[in-house]
């Protein structure tokens, strides 16, 4: 009889499967969805006790850096901070509640005391002046919240700074030798980071175990071109050690070094939050 419905057959089981399958990848995501709901709420809720851990500055400023090897406190870094308008001021705070929510709490504050939030930050270099995404104080992070900065990207940039101090502040934690073992024979760091100035990821730099050419600057600044994009992009940098040994040494070093500052820190929780993130490589922006 014509138009007649006819039951379907499901072949070896396949359309089940691929239902079960479904399902699973929408529980998943709703639980991932649902657990970035906390973790907004985490932070949400310390600035809302401590409202002055973030605020908003203007003017030059001497920014104090106690370096990870000599143990020396560099004072002769001069920065330019154009004022944070409300726009500005309010990309910083939910920068800040984004990133407050990848670390427990009391290892962020046992390191930082204030957040300063700028709408531009600038660098004296001799006579004239270069633009900076941020830099980190003694107990301080300094953020610039331009408009041409993404989200992630500037949540990056907190990450970034950040483990400045917590390298500094926990060096016999973390194994530098080790880590510059993982570098190709002969690499020497060129200690001029304006010559590589790109944070942005790129593979041609991974084969050598850098995620970015600015990492290549100097060895501090190689760490944290990793924290950066490994707390942004985690299934990113997953996927590139994968496949290049070098990236995968110096990631299993930096997960060591942040598992030994607190146990909250596991290779699962760092999938799980990718898994709630965008699949494309990171970008600057």
């Amino acid at each position: 009889m014509p138009g007649r419905w006819k039951p379907m057959k499901c072949r070896g089981g396949n359309n089940m499967k691929k239902a079960q399958l479904f399902a699973l990848l929408l529980a998943l995501g709703c639980a991932a969805l649902a657990r970035a709901d906390d973790d907004a709420k985490q932070g949400e809720m310390f600035l809302s006790q401590h409202p002055d851990f973030i605020v908003a500055t203007s003017g030059e400023t001497n920014v104090h850096h106690l370096c990870f090897r000599c143990e020396v406190i560099h004072t002769n870094r001069i920065f330019r901070l154009e004022a944070a308008d409300a726009a500005a001021f309010a990309r910083g705070r939910e920068t800040v509640v984004r990133a407050l929510a990848r670390y427990p709490i009391r290892l962020v504050t046992a390191h930082v005391d204030r957040v300063y939030v700028a709408r531009q930050l600038e660098r004296k270099k001799g006579d004239s002046w270069v633009q900076e995404a941020g830099c980190s104080g003694l107990r301080s992070l300094y953020l610039a919240q331009s408009p041409a900065y993404g989200d992630r990207f500037r949540e990056a940039v907190f990450h970034h700074e950040l483990c400045h101090l917590l390298l500094s502040a926990n060096k016999k934690r973390f194994s530098r030798d080790a880590w510059i073992r993982c570098n190709p024979e002969g690499f020497v760091y060129q200690k001029d980071a304006s010559r590589f100035s790109d944070p942005t990821p790129s593979g041609l730099h991974l084969a050598d175990g850098f995620v970015c050419s600015y990492g290549k600057s100097h060895f501090e600044e190689d760490v944290c071109t990793y924290a950066m994009w490994l707390f942004v992009r985690p299934d990113w940098v997953l996927e590139q050690a994968s496949m290049h040994p070098r990236v995968q040494a110096k990631l299993d070093i930096l997960l060591a070094f942040y598992a030994s500052m607190d146990p909250f820190f596991t290779m699962e929780q760092f999938r799980g939050h990718g898994s709630a993130r965008e699949t494309s490589a990171p970008s600057g922006a």
